[in-house]
């Protein structure tokens, strides 16, 4: 298993957001699966689940990739395949048992929350050991 750390930053809903303490895991075999979770407090954090290799994935083309938006401890926004109103995608431009980095964006969903949608963009992660 391999931890990498850094910073994970977005555009949540028009507000700029940052984690300076991020967290990337996966094992050191490229196509194994990646994590990255970044957190600010209690208060948001943003999940990207996806393939440990260089390129983009998009929902859809992988069932492996799930996005989220946390908000509190109770308030869950995701993106996934099958998930009617997400949309998104994923590009790592940097894949190697050392570091993780690359681009990010989505629309995630929470029927029944107010508001049901919470929309991510500019999303940039870098990460490493």
């Amino acid at each position: 298993m391999l931890t990498m750390r850094g910073t994970v930053s977005a555009t949540v809903d028009g507000a700029r957001w940052e984690a300076p303490n991020a967290v990337a895991t996966t094992t050191d075999t490229l196509g194994s699966l990646l994590t990255i979770t970044g957190a600010v407090g209690a208060d948001t954090g943003i999940g990207l689940s996806l393939p440990f290799r260089v390129g983009t994935v998009s929902l859809g083309e992988s069932p492996l990739l799930l996005l989220s938006l946390r908000a509190g401890f109770d308030m869950y926004w995701t993106a996934s395949s099958g998930r009617s109103g997400s949309s998104g995608a994923v590009t790592i431009t940097t894949a190697t048992p050392n570091r993780v980095a690359g681009t990010f964006s989505f629309t995630a969903v929470l029927p029944g929350a107010s508001p049901a949608s919470r929309t991510v963009t500019n999303g940039v992660f870098d990460l490493s050991q």
